[in-house]
């Protein structure tokens, strides 16, 4: 199965407990690939330096080398034609598209709400579990 994960279930996975970290370790043990563009891992890793000022890591581990290791990167592009509310979130959309995923998975209400047959489901992370 693949996947795109947005930033904010990525982090809540790594600092916090609930789906986001259920979701994580599922990652872990192989039960779906997360596809990403190097847009979106910098962002991942932008947003992880700026969180561990403020708390500590549930899952203490080196993320620059895993989050290279484990996403299946894809170039970035520009979308043609279908752009989220929050032009920040079209490199996620783009990303699920290109890749043939199956499921986009945020907790974002704009990029869940956003209306289109994409050939994927946008999903909360709780969702997304249940799916799994």
């Amino acid at each position: 199965m693949i996947v795109v994960l947005d930033t904010n279930v990525l982090v809540s996975g790594i600092f916090f407990h609930g789906p986001p970290a259920t979701i994580l370790e599922a990652w872990f043990e192989s039960r779906f690939e997360v596809y990403a563009t190097p847009k979106i891992l910098e962002e991942y890793l932008r947003v992880l330096e700026e969180v561990s000022t403020l708390k500590s890591r549930r899952f203490e581990h080196n993320w620059d080398e895993i989050l290279v290791e484990k996403c299946r990167l894809i170039p970035d592009t520009e979308l043609g034609g279908v752009l989220p509310r929050d032009p920040s979130d079209a490199k996620f959309l783009d990303c699920a598209i290109r890749s043939g995923a199956h499921y986009l998975v945020s907790g974002d209400l704009d990029l869940r709400s956003f209306q289109g047959d994409l050939g994927f489901k946008v999903v909360s992370p709780r969702q997304f579990l249940q799916l799994l």
